[in-house]
């Protein structure tokens, strides 16, 4: 549990006493119960943030060990993960799983940014099913090379749809604004500014074909959409195609305004 924060015994007549000088910020101190057999329960409270976890936010700390474990852990409760209007580092590649869900503040323009993730030239990879990202803005360090996030499931051999999705989102500067391991994404009301690939998807190698036909890669990509978009400067693509059953791809829907060369 972070230093510093409450926590709810649910039973009040036990007997805890608390491990001190063990673990940092980003890390869960212990706490020990005096009674043989007694449980503890520990109830995070729904409005947790960011900073709770020990992320400066000051545009200048590298908060990538404490964005990683922030991420995990509310994944992992399924719990949104909120985050203030300010610019946070991650210097290097980070892994976040479970049922994620991050919330940011602003808007989906560099001139309207709230919530900036700036991850350089590293990236962030979610793992799991249905991840969502909402009103953040994700910077790379040049549109040349890098990718800003990518996601796959679990178990991307035997379950395909990874079904991500982006709300008034902001991708900036990066080869690659997003990269999938399956199929199903979807971008509504999110920005692209200079990039050379929005999105590359690609198929793990051996594949696992399911039982039913739908769920098959026989039938091809699906599920890709980009509703109400903007892109700007790219000198690029929206989807390339790689992998498996490359050529065979269908079910896209695009929307928005290109302004972009």
């Amino acid at each position: 549990f972070p230093i510093g924060k409450k926590i709810n015994l649910l039973d009040r007549a036990a007997s805890f006493k608390i491990i001190t000088e063990i673990g940092d910020a980003n890390t869960f101190n212990v706490i020990a119960n005096n009674i043989t057999g007694q449980s503890l329960d520990l109830i995070i409270n729904s409005d947790t943030t960011s900073i709770s976890f020990g992320m400066a936010w000051d545009g200048t700390t590298n908060d990538a060990d404490a964005y990683e474990v922030a991420s995990n852990v509310m994944g992992t409760l399924k719990l949104m993960l909120k985050h203030p209007a300010k610019t946070c580092i991650i210097g290097r590649n980070v892994t976040i799983t479970g049922g994620i869900n991050q919330k940011g503040e602003g808007g989906w323009t560099l001139f309207n940014s709230g919530t900036v993730i700036n991850h350089g030239a590293f990236t962030i990879t979610c793992i799991g099913n249905e991840p969502q990202f909402t009103s953040l803005l994700f910077q790379g360090a040049s549109e040349l090379s890098g990718t800003s996030v990518h996601c796959e499931t679990s178990d991307p051999e035997n379950d395909q749809n990874v079904d991500a999705k982006f709300i008034s989102c902001l991708f900036y500067r990066a080869y690659y604004s997003v990269s999938m391991v399956g199929r199903g994404i979807t971008f509504e009301q999110c920005g692209f500014s200079l990039f050379r690939r929005n999105l590359k998807v690609d198929w793990p190698n051996p594949f696992n074909p399911s039982a039913l036909l739908e769920q098959s890669l026989e039938y091809g990509m699906r599920g890709y959409n980009f509703l109400d978009c903007q892109w700007h400067a790219s000198n690029g693509y929206i989807i390339e195609n790689t992998g498996y059953n490359k050529d065979n791809f269908r079910g896209v829907t695009i929307t928005g305004y290109p302004d972009t060369e």
